[in-house]
């Protein structure tokens, strides 16, 4: 029991360690490249800390686990939006700067209809290139918008390669580290004998959200909260777009309605909360921390009953 602890202990700070590495290399390559934080947010850390997700959905698309693969995407898009950066506001305030507003409500609204697609049963490869397309399309975007440039946070190109080394060894950390939480985790689901959907969207899910959370909380430390929310949302963006796209060219998904309707009107229901809080203020407090985190809180309510009706005194479906 103690050396778990110690473990435990243990891997946290590697963790936080690790996160903490890549949020300063992921700054001062933005210094290098003009990028402003929210874009170095969603290309670089957003990408970055979805790997877990990616290769989960690859190993589930090659597996036939088509459950495993969408529930770990809506599970973890709703994880990362309203569990995540629940935590991250409820540590410090999430600031959105003005300028960052509209490219935030067209990223919003982007995320929250991907889900809706989901409806028509099939995710064809066809669809699937067009997933990969969106993606492409917003990372070139994203890039076309360069941050003035600031002889105080100057960088030169031996210190981008050095920044460059230390942001990969991070990632290896922080991508090591969660996939022992996931292991672990789908272990205990498995012998709970709960369905590979649930496993997906909540067990998964939280394990491979882990790296957002741990670069999250070190951007919010650092009063970088237009990273923390560039990589929430990038993170969202990057799981319904190039990680199902490329799960669906690999394996063309047939999505049985019924055990994901519930996580498409989560996905959708908590985006569009997101996006009120967004048009309505120009800072994430915790009184919305507070509402997320409730809104998640409803969301394992309902799937615990929709997944153990006995639990609640109702039959067997």
């Amino acid at each position: 029991m103690i050396d778990q602890l110690l473990i435990l202990i243990l891997s946290v700070l590697v963790l936080a360690k690790a996160a903490e590495w890549m949020i300063q290399s992921a700054l001062r390559l933005a210094a290098f490249f003009h990028l402003s934080e929210i874009a170095v947010g969603f290309l670089l850390l957003s990408v970055a800390t979805s790997l877990p997700e990616l290769s989960i959905a690859l190993t589930s698309a090659f597996s036939d686990e088509v459950a495993i693969t969408v529930g770990n995407v809506l599970g973890a898009n709703i994880a990362d939006v309203a569990l995540v950066l629940g935590i991250t506001a409820l540590v410090g305030t999430v600031t959105i700067r003005r300028q960052d507003v509209n490219d935030i409500i067209i990223l919003l609204i982007i995320i929250s209809l991907l889900p809706l697609f989901m409806l028509t049963g099939f995710l064809s490869a066809f669809y699937g290139l067009i997933l990969i397309g969106i993606f492409l399309l917003y990372a070139y975007m994203t890039l076309q918008k360069r941050s003035p440039s600031s002889s105080r946070h100057h960088v030169d190109a031996r210190s981008a390669v050095f920044s460059a080394f230390l942001f990969s060894l991070g990632l290896a950390i922080v991508v090591v580290s969660a996939q022992f939480v996931v292991r672990s985790a789908v272990l205990l689901a498995g012998m709970l004998s709960i369905s590979k959907s649930v496993i997906g969207a909540t067990v998964i899910a939280w394990g491979t959200t882990v790296p957002e959370l741990a670069v999250n909380l070190q951007a919010i430390r650092t009063h970088h909260s237009s990273l923390a929310l560039g990589n929430i949302l990038g993170s969202a963006l990057t799981n319904l777009t190039l990680i199902l796209g490329l799960a669906a060219l690999i394996n063309p998904l047939a999505v049985q309605l019924t055990p994901f309707f519930s996580l498409i009107v989560f996905a959708f229901a908590i985006n569009a909360l997101l996006l009120y809080f967004v048009r309505r203020h120009v800072t994430i407090q915790r009184k919305h921390a507070l509402m997320l985190l409730v809104a998640y809180g409803l969301f394992l309510l309902v799937e615990t009953f929709l997944e153990f009706p006995s639990l609640f005194g109702m039959p067997f479906g």
